[in-house]
């Protein structure tokens, strides 16, 4: 296997050969993952052994609280941002051309999930307020979808762009259940039946209601759920619910929870709230030119004009969302687009967590879901009079956006065009004081019965809040936590804030005796926990399709050929990971990430352990300052923290900026590839089908290929019917091969991808059409190449062994 990369420099040279680069885990050096399946995690809670039927109980109870909790979060998608609520101009009946009225989308949205089995009026169950999931072909028919297309009339606009007549939102919706997955009704207290931009299903004339008002929460089964588990475009199973196995098919609803859901179009389901601003930072940016400084000098002309010119602000948001690249997510809140692939959530023995490797422990993971993309206000801490004021010490670095942001000025953007705020303007200054936490010490709109704060030392928390929370019994001390605890410190508290148990679930559980009986556990971290131990236990689909059943001769030789090349001194071990970080290493511009030319020399220096990976920058760059400032060294075998954050460990190499040795299971139906979701192929429409015989299939000529995420995503646009989609055989050919990478890469930089456009004389408004890459998206990276021809005899090998990482590689189908 060849490896392109630059001249290094002898001080960076030795500092990287001081630690330990690629290693398998003593453990599991001798590991052969075709002779035995992988270990199962413990029956545990942190490392806490329990009896059995109480940790299976936990991990039941993890999966119910990872598809429907939101923490309070609610406030936030439905006071603020007012999903599913957003203003559409629609054509009046007769048509004239300059005839337009305004309707909100709910109506279309409520129309589209009634519509689904085809019979009117049967969406909502009577007793609404206890559930809205009837099961499989009762009240609420069977009708199920991994795509749910909301239908508007021809010729409607959202802020002045077109919306298709038949949207594809790539929300799943289980059969006999109302919502989609993850979007969590929460019935709304008795005095606020006032409040008009709460949802009453009762009066949406789709179904027998119960009286009453709802808000609508997210929660983490909205993106990590599908029923596309072979990612073909069509549902493998009708529910993702326990126990509710669709019949003749090959698999289980849990088949269907970690593997992320990569037909999500996250830009039109946050255009299609009332108040986008709220995702300003986050989803969205400037159109054309995606840089930092571009980013920063639209956040200011965000600032200068939200209230003076606020419906061309909206359009701008909006924009910027809808060029977010399907089945992608952005979730860096830097005004940057640079989305990345929903990563796999297999996680026992798989830190530190996500792409970034950010978070070596799993309630800190969770916490900052929950704190800081459950709930977009909990962002209040980034502003520069709290945390991001304290990053001048990183001189070096690339600016905040939230530089151009008090927490105040922060504050006011994202409420001005609320629901609440619209509703009722005196409520102005109580919502933004409740964000800023000054009114209940606890920032952010989750329920402050169920946060804390604890002291972080990057100042998320202003002193006055803390003194507040302090006086109100929320503040807690990391020695209450015990273990690696005083190492993690502000990764405990990202934000500033940290999720704890909710009061239900601390009586229904019983877990203050619990906590007694086990000591080791935390009853703050109790519901957290077992929404880890949930994830630890999940294992990935089996690989049964007839492609690798036909080609499973070749595995073993496969096997020999992923060793031979040296692919096995980063993916080793039985979840295919050292769970180390590698650094990243632009050798086009020689240094870490994006250039400033006056420390080129000192990033030189720094550059930490590892092989060199050749990759864009866009998300390490969004998260160099926590990994360098805030994220402690780990230790790899354990994922326990092992020392303290700061510089020294990046600059000493023990803990290097970059990305994380991905686990490779479940490669069989998770392509794009990379963390861009850069890497993708897919066989043009009108050839002819992919076939079951594996080698031909990786021979087909160049004609019969898409290469590259945008061509794919284009078409797909374009036939607004989900499909093509990525090939996973033949994308695992161009992660590979040298050759086709080359065109892949092509293929993403084609001028592509259809901008809309603002239809106004706003400077910012950007070309008609620009390509992938200037949204995020390039597919470089990781140039470890394999010596052959596509279809060859080592490359098809390596593709067999590849697709038959599932659950059990060495049993093949």
């Amino acid at each position: 296997m060849s490896h392109a990369q630059g001249g290094w420099g002898l001080a960076a040279a030795v500092l990287a050969a001081s630690v330990c680069a690629c290693a398998a885990s003593p453990a599991y050096r001798d590991f052969d993952v075709l002779a035995k399946p992988p270990p199962r995690a413990p029956y545990a809670l942190r490392g806490v052994k329990l009896a059995f039927a109480d940790y299976w109980r936990f991990v039941q109870a993890g999966e119910t609280w990872f598809r429907s909790e939101t923490f309070g979060g609610e406030r936030a998608t439905t006071d603020v941002a007012g999903l599913f609520d957003a203003e559409l101009e629609i054509p009046c009946p007769g048509g004239e051309p300059a005839c337009r009225t305004k309707a909100s989308v709910l109506p279309y949205f409520i129309q589209a999930l009634d519509d689904l089995d085809a019979v009117r009026g049967n969406l909502f169950p009577p007793d609404g307020a206890s559930g809205w999931c009837g099961g499989n072909g009762g009240l609420l028919g069977p009708g199920y979808t991994n795509d749910l297309v909301i239908r508007f009339p021809r010729g409607t606009t959202l802020a002045g762009f077109d919306v298709p007549e038949q949207l594809h939102t790539g929300l799943d919706v289980d059969a006999g259940c109302a919502w989609p997955v993850g979007v969590v009704p929460v019935q709304a207290a008795a005095e606020e039946e006032s409040l008009p931009y709460l949802i009453e299903p009762r009066s949406l004339g789709a179904g027998p209601a119960a009286a009453g008002k709802v808000r609508l929460g997210i929660a983490c089964a909205l993106c990590h759920y599908s029923l596309d588990v072979d990612k073909d475009g069509s549902p493998d199973v009708r529910s993702t619910r326990w126990n509710e196995q669709t019949p003749d098919s090959a698999y289980r609803p849990e088949h269907t929870w970690p593997i992320g859901n990569q037909d999500l179009h996250f830009g039109w389901l946050f255009s299609l709230a009332q108040n986008p601003l709220l995702g300003f930072t986050v989803l969205s940016g400037p159109v054309g030119e995606n840089t930092p400084e571009a980013a920063s000098r639209w956040v200011e002309w965000v600032k200068a004009n939200y209230r003076n010119q606020p419906e061309a602000v909206r359009r701008e948001v909006v924009r910027g969302m809808l060029v977010q690249p399907r089945g992608l997510a952005d979730d860096t809140p830097n005004a940057v687009h640079d989305p990345n692939s929903l990563p796999l959530l297999f996680t026992y023995n798989n830190w530190p967590y996500n792409f970034d490797g950010s978070f070596s422990d799993p309630s800190d993971r969770n916490n900052g879901v929950w704190t800081g993309a459950i709930d977009f206000t909990g962002l209040i801490a980034l502003a520069k009079d709290r945390s991001t004021g304290r990053q001048g010490l990183l001189f070096w670095e690339v600016a905040s956006v939230y530089e151009n942001l008090s927490a105040e000025e922060y504050a006011d953007i994202i409420v001005d065009q609320s629901p609440l705020v619209r509703h009722d303007p005196a409520r102005r200054e109580d919502l933004k004081r409740d964000i800023l936490g000054t009114s209940d010490g606890i920032p952010g709109l989750l329920d402050p019965e169920s946060v804390v704060l604890m002291k972080n030392q990057q100042g998320a928390v202003p002193k006055d809040v803390l003194r507040k929370a302090e006086a109100l019994g929320r503040v807690r001390d990391v020695d209450e936590y015990g273990g690696d605890a005083k190492h993690r410190a502000s990764m405990m508290v990202l934000l500033g804030t940290r999720v704890t148990t909710t009061p239900a679930v601390l009586r229904e559980y019983r877990v203050d005796e619990l906590v007694a009986a086990h000591p080791g556990l935390n009853a703050d971290d109790f519901q957290s926990d077992a929404v880890s131990a949930f994830l630890d236990w999940l294992t990935p689909p089996p690989n049964q399709t007839p492609l690798l059943a036909r080609a499973q001769a070749l595995v073993p030789r496969g096997k020999a050929i992923f060793e031979e090349a040296g692919c096995g001194s980063c993916h080793n071990g039985p979840f295919l990971t050292d769970n180390r970080m590698h650094r990243v290493y632009d050798r086009r511009r020689d240094e870490i990430g994006i250039a400033v030319p006056s420390t080129a020399g000192f990033r030189s220096l720094a550059r930490g352990a590892g092989p060199a990976l050749n990759t864009a920058p866009y998300r390490t760059l969004a998260n160099r300052p926590l990994q360098l400032f805030v994220s402690p060294p780990y230790d790899p075998e354990t994922g326990e923290a092992t020392g303290y954050a700061g510089l020294g460990p990046f600059l000493f190499g023990s803990r290097p900026v970059g990305y994380k040795t991905l686990t490779l299971r479940h490669l069989w139906a998770s392509p794009p590839y990379l963390h861009d979701g850069g890497v993708a192929v897919a066989l043009r429409p009108g050839t002819a089908p992919p076939g079951d015989e594996l080698s031909a299939l990786l021979r087909r000529p160049d004609a019969d290929k898409l290469y590259g995420t945008g061509a794919i995503l284009v078409e797909r646009e374009e036939k607004q019917a989900g499909g093509p989609w990525p090939d996973a055989a033949l994308s695992l050919q161009a992660l590979l091969l040298e050759r086709e990478r080359a065109r892949v890469l092509e293929g993403n930089h084609a001028l592509v991808m259809p901008t809309p456009r603002g239809g106004s004389d706003n400077p910012l408004d950007a070309p008609e059409v620009t390509n992938i890459v200037a949204r995020g998206v390039e597919g470089r990276g990781h140039e470890f190449w394999i010596e052959d021809e596509p279809g060859g005899e080592r490359i098809t090998a390596l593709v067999a062994f590849l697709l038959a990482l599932d659950d059990k590689p060495g049993e093949l189908p």
